[in-house]
């Protein structure tokens, strides 16, 4: 197995699902003529991650490793992952996923971009490439595989690009680093990729081991949902997408509101007070963990009342119920119920959610069932 099939394997098969792990990769240029994207191309949350991969021949001929660098590493790839970035900002490109499935490439995503060499020669190099707006990532194979032992998590990846580039001085890593997180400070001394990985880790969930535990449960409900319900709920993956929009150093959050609804099911307790709100394609996405009790909704449509309420109450373009269904041995089922429609106020409309309560927690399961039959139907 080569180096890039160890990469792409590694990197597809530990965090990224088979939906956005994508193959084909290869688009006609300008000149019309069918070329490769990139060695690898992964996305989360709404974010590519494109790699570049480069090895250096055993046969060397007669190129020094630094002539290689500067020719292969900071020349070919370079403009390569830059015709990269080009092309998913201007084409209508289409890949597969790993279900074969056909895929356009989003041109509104974020890109971090990355280059990975597989030199052991070299030990000095420009850890970071920018050209104007554009910033790569460059990684030797070692480096490369230390963050990747460090992290946990899919969007680890990202935000490491990020702060590693943000970090960064003069083309290598500081031989100091002092993270400022809300609840502690860490201060690191870095000679290597690895510190410089340890240290991140500690950094981005402040040190803090509930923190990565429950990150890890987020990103086990995400496996979870794909699993089980690829082919069971409609708008896959938008929803699929909406989870990985939160953050793992802010899944904490997010998972108390989980265990909140779902002792409430348990309980059979009917309650919709709590919710989160991301941005997802540029819309206001609010996700509500909607507590039905032991028993489910007459109707599948009664489910409109309370997405149009809680539109309204936050303002969102788009809403997230995610329905818990309790019993008495404390476990649950769930409803997933995706609406996305442009915002428009309606103060009549708000006031009268009010004053039914829909806002303030006092609705019960028999009214909110009265109300649907009234203004949805059987």
């Amino acid at each position: 197995m080569t180096a890039s099939e160890q990469i792409c394997n590694e990197i597809g098969a530990k965090f990224f699902s088979k939906d956005f792990v994508y193959e084909n990769l290869k688009f006609y240029n300008e000149s019309n003529k069918r070329v490769e994207l990139c060695d690898a191309l992964f996305e989360y949350a709404s974010v590519y991650v494109p790699i570049q991969i480069k090895e250096r021949s055993k046969n060397k001929g007669n190129k020094t490793e630094e002539s290689w660098l500067n020719e292969i590493v900071y020349g070919a790839a370079f403009n390569q992952i830059k015709a990269t970035v080009k092309a998913i900002r201007t084409d209508n490109i289409e890949v597969n996923d790993l279900y074969h499935q056909k895929v356009k490439l989003c041109k509104d995503n974020l890109i971090f971009p990355m280059i990975v060499f597989d030199n052991p020669n070299i030990t000095d190099y420009k850890r970071i490439i920018i050209d104007g707006e554009l910033i790569i990532n460059v990684f030797k194979l070692e480096d490369y595989e230390s963050m990747m032992q460090a992290i946990i998590h899919p969007y680890d990846i990202i935000y490491y690009l990020q702060e590693r580039a943000n970090w960064i001085q003069d083309y290598n890593l500081p031989n100091i680093v002092i993270g400022e997180g809300v609840h502690s400070t860490i201060l690191a001394s870095i000679k290597t990729e690895q510190d410089f990985a340890l240290f991140f880790m500690q950094y981005i969930y402040e040190g803090q081991s509930d923190k990565q535990r429950e990150a890890l449960r987020h990103l086990s409900l995400i496996n979870t949902f794909r699993d089980r319900l690829i082919k069971k709920v409609s708008n896959y993956k938008v929803i699929l997408n909406i989870l990985e929009l939160i953050e793992p150093r802010n899944a904490d959050g997010f998972m108390k509101w989980f265990d909140y609804a779902w002792r409430c099911a348990c309980d059979d307790k009917f309650d919709f007070t709590k919710s989160v709100q991301v941005l997802y394609n540029s819309k206001k996405t609010d996700i509500v963990f909607f507590s039905i009790g032991r028993k489910e909704l007459a109707s599948k449509k009664y489910y409109q009342l309370l997405l149009d309420a809680k539109q309204l109450q936050h303002k969102a373009d788009a809403v997230l119920i995610f329905a818990f269904i309790g019993d008495e041995g404390n476990k649950c089922h769930n409803d997933w119920v995706y609406m996305e429609k442009e915002y428009e106020e309606d103060d009549d409309f708000l006031r009268f959610y009010d004053s039914i309560g829909m806002f303030n927690g006092t609705m019960s399961y028999e009214i909110y069932d009265e109300l649907c039959r009234k203004m949805i139907g059987k």
